[in-house]
């Protein structure tokens, strides 16, 4: 669920989504992992988004799973406890 906390007159909202999991504040930032990675980060950034841009960042990581189903594949994956 989407509630909306505050709005702007440039047509910027800020709000909370709800999920199963908890609350996220938004806008927020969210890396993507493609194939198991996040190729636009390294390491040691993934770990400091929550401590140098907001204490609430971070909260929120998206994998796509569906390709590591077709690569290497499900075989593989559960092979490796995955």
């Amino acid at each position: 669920m989407f509630e909306l906390v505050t709005t702007h007159r440039s047509g910027a909202r800020g709000g909370r989504l709800t999920t199963s999991r908890g609350t996220l504040k938004t806008p927020f930032f969210m890396p993507i992992a493609t194939m198991g990675a996040v190729r636009t980060m390294a390491p040691h950034e993934l770990e400091d988004i929550q401590t140098s841009v907001d204490p609430e960042a971070g909260q929120i990581l998206l994998s796509n799973t569906y390709h590591l189903y077709l690569k290497p594949g499900e075989k593989i994956l559960q092979e490796l406890e995955g």
